[in-house]
């Protein structure tokens, strides 16, 4: 049984590359002149200083999941 399963590291980690920590920085969005931009309060991205993990160290398991029972 022990040779199918893999660790608890395993399960905690999402299968695929960490591509998107390649991904450049986002710039300044520069409206043409006379253009009207329209923003929709549906997407507003709040302000603020958020902290989390990135790539390896991002935990992928969902809440309901306990280790302790696989």
């Amino acid at each position: 049984m022990t040779a199918c399963s893999g660790g608890a590291n395993q399960r905690r980690q999402a299968k695929d590359d960490f591509e998107y920590l390649n991904t450049p920085a986002l710039e300044a969005w520069n409206v043409p002149q006379g253009a009207q931009p329209q923003f929709y309060p549906n997407y507003d991205i709040p302000q603020g200083n958020y902290a989390g993990g990135l790539g390896k160290s991002v935990d992928i398991r969902p809440p309901q999941q306990v280790l302790e029972l696989i």
